[in-house]
This record gives structure tokens, C-alpha cells and sequence, in this order.
């Protein structure tokens, strides 16, 4: 929500502080969390951050796409969209 608020610098912390949370995610990210964070660095002008989030968003969804995946698969479009291909 933070993120779609324009509140780039909360969503940043909130985003990151979340990482730890999901046990599944091995500290790399689920697709969401990373989205956002690519999405909310490339707002702030933090392009090393942006395209590291946005690296490791690539390599979660070859890891997890499966049938189930379409809302991680438009969030991975906006992204794209955002930042170029």
C-alpha cells in the first residue's frame, strides 16, 4: 500500500524488514516483496538497489512459475514496464 501511496521511503523499509519474515523465501524474496522493492528503488532513484531487486525477482520466478503464478506475473510486467526491459 505504501508503495502505491507515492510513500516510496516507507515502503522501502517495509519492504526489506519483510524479507527476513517469510522462512520459505531463503532471504532472497518472494516475488511481491521483490517487485515492490524494484519498483519503489527505481523511484527513488537507486538504480544499483533497483536492478539487484529486480535480478533477484528474475531468478525467484524461474524457481516458482507455475500455473498459480499470474498475479506474480503482472506484478513482474509492471516492473518491466516501469523500468525498461
Amino acid at each position: 500500500a505504501q508503495y502505491r501511496l507515492c510513500l516510496y521511503d516507507a515502503a522501502k523499509k517495509s519492504l526489506e524488514a519483510s524479507l527476513s519474515g517469510y522462512p520459505d523465501s531463503d532471504g532472497v524474496g518472494w516475488p511481491p516483496q521483490l517487485a515492490f522493492l524494484a519498483m519503489t528503488c527505481h523511484q527513488l532513484k537507486d538504480a544499483d538497489a533497483a536492478a539487484e531487486y529486480r535480478y533477484r525477482l528474475t531468478k525467484r520466478m524461474r524457481e516458482t512459475i507455475n500455473t498459480s503464478s499470474a498475479p506474480f506475473l503482472v506484478l513482474q510486467r509492471e516492473v518491466e514496464e516501469l523500468m525498461g526491459p
